[in-house]
């Protein structure tokens, strides 16, 4: 009982200071998806026990100057020539690092180059989804319903596996989970599609429903992702920071996974 009281009154306040800064504005959006990957990109070197400061300092940099730029390519201050220029300077500093460091190992700067391609990545997608329904314009209504969406299939699979699951969805990478807490969270997670439909003016309710129940199959693949991971690195929790969650990986996991494939459903939305 404690355990969940604990991971409750954590979740709000997550829950609240992340959706704040959506509602906030566009660059505090920006800010709390910086901190966000800051404290991710740091908990997988942690994980991984990567002991090479020179690599990761510059990947930070890489990751943390990305999402800025791409910031303001979204508010249309700069054109995608920079984010190419950009790119092009990202690899050759990283084929450098890797040619001319005495400390370099081919495993470490494949594990933080991929993670830090992942997280920073997935953080552009978040933002970018403020910026989709008016071309330079904020808006946080998307951003807020993907985060609420992901946030109500964890809370969903959470209770009802806790309280009805018995069998193993995922007995190797994750024992913890229920295909009665699976179920379950798509079930929830349709729902608040439905009501995003009925509070947004965007998009149709057969696009609301499609999409919850993709990102909550996204979450969940999210989920088993950073569990695999864990299990490779020999560890509980990517992190203690957040209380009865773990780490700040641990939390948005699975808006990594969610973010890039709702976005593409918009993009394919507006296609067909």
């Amino acid at each position: 009982m404690r355990t969940l009281i604990t991971r409750s009154i954590s979740g709000v306040l997550l829950v609240a200071l992340v959706t704040g800064a959506f509602i906030l504005s566009g660059l505090s959006a920006l800010l709390i998806m910086l901190v966000v990957f800051t404290i991710s990109f740091l908990e997988f070197r942690k994980m991984f026990k990567v002991a090479e400061n020179g690599l990761f300092t510059l990947l930070m940099f890489l990751g943390l100057s990305m999402m800025v730029l791409f910031h303001l390519l979204f508010k249309q201050l700069i054109d995608s020539l920079w984010i190419t220029g950009y790119t092009i300077f990202a690899v050759t500093m990283i084929t450098l690092y890797s040619l001319f460091s005495k400390k370099a190992s081919f495993r470490n700067i494949s594990l933080l180059t991929l993670s830090m391609i992942w997280i920073a990545g997935a953080s552009i997608f978040v933002l970018a989804t403020g910026w989709k329904l008016d071309a330079g314009q904020y808006d946080p209504i998307l951003p807020i319903v993907l985060l609420s969406l992901i946030w109500i299939n964890d809370a969903g699979a959470y209770l009802a596996g806790s309280m009805f699951g018995k069998r193993q969805f995922s007995p190797i990478i994750s024992p913890g989970k229920t295909w009665e807490g699976f179920i379950s969270g798509i079930a929830f997670t349709g729902f608040a599609g439905w009501i995003a439909f009925l509070l947004t003016d965007t998009y149709s309710a057969l696009f609301w429903i499609i999409a919850a129940i993709v990102v909550s199959l996204a979450a969940v693949a999210g989920d088993l992702f950073e569990s695999k991971l864990k299990r490779e690195a020999e560890v509980k929790d990517s992190g203690k920071l957040i209380p009865g969650h773990g780490g700040m990986l641990d939390r948005f996991d699975s808006l990594f996974f969610s973010a890039p494939i709702f976005y593409g459903l918009l993009i394919l939305w507006e296609v067909l």
